[in-house]
């Protein structure tokens, strides 16, 4: 036993000088190696070791049990990427430093001290890695330059492997840099680094979009643009068997996909979607020029420079020509997600609505949690949660407000009207989907309800509805008949958006609903496709199975995405017309028409290219399109600034260009994620 490790530090939310953070994937021999390594380098440290085993099948779990007790392991169920377990070990995490060391790894002596030391005397500093050497002991060139077009280029071309040393031809790989004295970088491999805790609170964990390959570049970049120092440490060095984990999965081969989609992402994020044009002919034509070398060693030595070299020209070359195949697909977990900086334990409890200390806590005694999303409206929250106050009286259900960063006092509101309920002050407005989820992971109950802040709703409508869903135990969301304020109904369910029922909505149900001749919500309680989020009870099990909502879904069809997801997992979504429940329909939303123009129209195509066939959105697209030209057509017969729909042609004309991304996956917001102004603990997110 390691006497320095800290004590009690599994539950304990102190910060501690050293945490050390493994990521592992079927590599028990090397992890072994490289946690002795390590453990034997922490005396006289308060320190803590956090292991993330990603699923392993070689018992590297049991190792770790058996063999290293006092390290606190997080065993995943599944490989959930380096990423996502780096990420997971950060948030375990309660050092001031953190020593991110790779399975294959293994410092050398001395190695951690003088990582620590240097650090310590570099305020400025963010990240610090040692000298990486290979088993032969000859040295790995660790540090990068940034990526650019002129870097891939060099690449693919050969060029940069023709004349290595040079600092032009070589200027991505660094080659030519003297690696036997300290230096400010551009980017180091992260095998073994150690980052200051300041900086990750400030830039963010790793982006879960770079799942294995350029997380480490893109961390680098984020922290040198926030005016951090990037050091490389000489003096300090640590062995780097290089591939022990991706090697297991054939390396070349079996993580080509993943390489070429991360590298996709990470030139979109920095350069824009025009870089990926480039990026993809850089590709096709130096394969190309790789195959034909090839085959001519072929034809005149009979050697082929073996299989997997011309198996991976191959497949580089398919990528180029088709790389829609290998386009990215978001995590739930936002990119750049803030780090809470003390009371870390409390902060991984609600990491995510399908984490395992969730499920361990649905033996709860509170029957409904009320989530309320607002935003800049603080007379119709008061209204809202005056109407909740009353139906808490008669059971003890919790009220959650989440308020998207109003700047209206409604914050200040809600603390000193309403002092039973949960308040998350938003650091920013994170859209509607993202505050849901929020309200989820902070709520403890069997059945949540989702209102909007200009809802008002009595005790019998919400007590009604609850006995609905607790008899039927399939219905995984339901949703009442929506009216508004003089008594006339609203259309608050339907089917799934499509071009046809779309249009039914615009030019038949909606003319309908102005005139007060909308008589559809009369009937019986029915099965249908979608319900309105305005006013949705769900039950925890139906979200736990769809990871809650979409947040790339800032504002608007996020409710329709969810109750499609929720009927492929196999539950079902019902409206109930025999309750009725007051909406103030689109109170916060008037204020802001254009933007909320912009947010429907995205929304929009997000959705049909999420579930729709490239028919339906190229016509959506080219809809799109004709509204702009319409647009630009009544400005120029009219004149720009006497035409009708002057105020919409900047706004109609963002959207056409919006229509016209060829990867519409990278309309996804890449939004913070800290939760509060003052994120302690989650106990400091949720003021009671």
């Amino acid at each position: 036993m390691v006497n320095s490790l800290a004590n009690g530090s599994r539950n304990s939310p102190e910060i501690i000088e050293l945490s050390v953070i493994i990521v592992n994937w079927n590599t028990r021999d090397l992890l072994r190696r490289c946690l002795r390594s390590v453990i034997s380098q922490l005396k006289g440290y308060r320190a803590e070791v956090v292991v993330v085993d990603n699923g392993s099948h070689d018992d590297s779990v049991g190792m770790v049990r058996d063999e290293f007790s006092e390290c606190r392991l997080i065993a995943l169920e599944r490989n959930e990427s380096f990423a996502m377990g780096t990420n997971r070990g950060i948030r375990a995490s309660r050092g001031r430093f953190l020593l991110l060391v790779n399975s294959d790894a293994s410092l050398r002596p001395g190695c951690l001290q003088k990582l620590y030391e240097y650090l310590v005397r570099s305020p400025g500093t963010a990240l610090v890695g040692p000298r990486l050497l290979n088993p032969d002991s000859s040295v790995q060139f660790s540090i990068k330059s940034r990526p650019t077009l002129l870097t891939a280029f060099l690449d693919y071309s050969l060029l940069d492997q023709l004349f290595p040393r040079n600092r032009f031809f070589g200027h991505y790989n660094q080659e030519f840099l003297n690696y036997t004295q300290d230096q400010e970088v551009e980017q180091l491999m992260a095998a073994v680094v150690m980052v200051r805790r300041e900086a990750i609170e400030e830039v963010g964990l790793l982006d879960p979009n770079l799942s294995l390959y350029f997380n480490d570049t893109d961390w680098c970049l984020r922290m040198r643009q926030a005016g951090w120092q990037i050091r490389y440490v000489f003096r300090a060095e640590a062995v780097h068997l290089g591939g022990g984990t991706t090697s297991i999965a054939d390396h070349n081969l079996a993580l080509l996909p993943t390489g070429y989609r991360n590298l996709f992402y990470l030139f979109w994020k920095y350069y824009g979607t025009s870089s990926l044009y480039w990026l993809r002919v850089m590709i096709f034509w130096g394969f190309l020029v790789r195959m034909v070398g090839l085959i001519l060693l072929r034809l005149l030595r009979n050697d082929i420079g073996g299989p997997k070299r011309w198996e991976f020209a191959k497949r580089s070359l398919i990528v180029a020509l088709t790389p829609s195949e290998l386009l990215p697909r978001t995590h739930n977990e936002q990119s750049h997600e803030k780090l809470c900086p003390k009371n870390l334990y409390e902060a991984q409890e609600v990491d995510s609505i399908r984490s395992t200390s969730n499920s361990q806590q649905l033996q709860r005694q509170i029957e409904l949690s009320l989530i309320v999303i607002s935003w800049n409206r603080r007379d119709i929250l008061h209204k809202c949660l005056s109407a909740l106050a009353e139906a808490c009286k008669e059971k003890p259900w919790e009220v959650i407000v989440v308020d998207n960063h109003s700047s209206d006092g409604s914050p200040d509101m809600v603390r000193h009207t309403f002092g039973g309920v949960k308040l998350i002050p938003l650091f920013r407005n994170l859209g509607f989907g993202r505050a849901c989820n929020i309200g989820f992971q902070a709520s403890n109950s069997e059945y949540l309800l989702i209102l909007n802040s200009d809802i008002i709703a009595d005790y019998g409508e919400i007590r009604q509805l609850l006995t609905f869903i607790r008899q039927n135990p399939q219905i995984g969301a339901v949703g009442p008949a929506l009216i508004d304020l003089d008594s006339r109904l609203e259309p608050s369910w339907g089917k799934d958006p499509n071009l046809r029922n779309e249009f039914y909505q615009k030019w038949i149900l909606r003319p309908k609903v102005r005139s007060g001749d909308y008589r559809e919500s009369c009937g019986h309680s029915r099965k249908v496709d979608w319900v309105s989020g305005a006013f949705l009870l769900t039950r925890r099990a139906a979200l736990v199975d769809t990871e809650g909502f979409d947040q790339r879904f800032f504002l608007y069809f996020e409710d329709n995405d969810l109750c499609l997801r929720m009927r492929a997992s196999g539950w079902e979504v019902w409206y109930n017309p025999g309750i009725r429940v007051v909406h103030q329909q689109g109170s916060s939303v008037k204020m802001v028409a254009n933007e909320v123009a912009w947010e429907y129209r995205r929304s929009q195509l997000l959705y049909y290219w999420k579930h729709h066939k490239t028919l339906s959105l190229t016509f959506l697209r080219f809809f799109l399109l004709g509204k702009a030209a319409g647009s630009l057509l009544k400005g120029l017969l009219w004149g720009f600034k006497l035409s009708p729909g002057y105020s919409q042609l900047t706004n109609n004309m963002q959207l056409a260009k919006l229509a016209m991304k060829e990867n519409l996956w990278f309309m996804a917001r890449s939004e913070e994620v800290s939760l509060a102004k003052d994120p302690n603990s989650i106990s400091g997110v949720v003021e009671k």
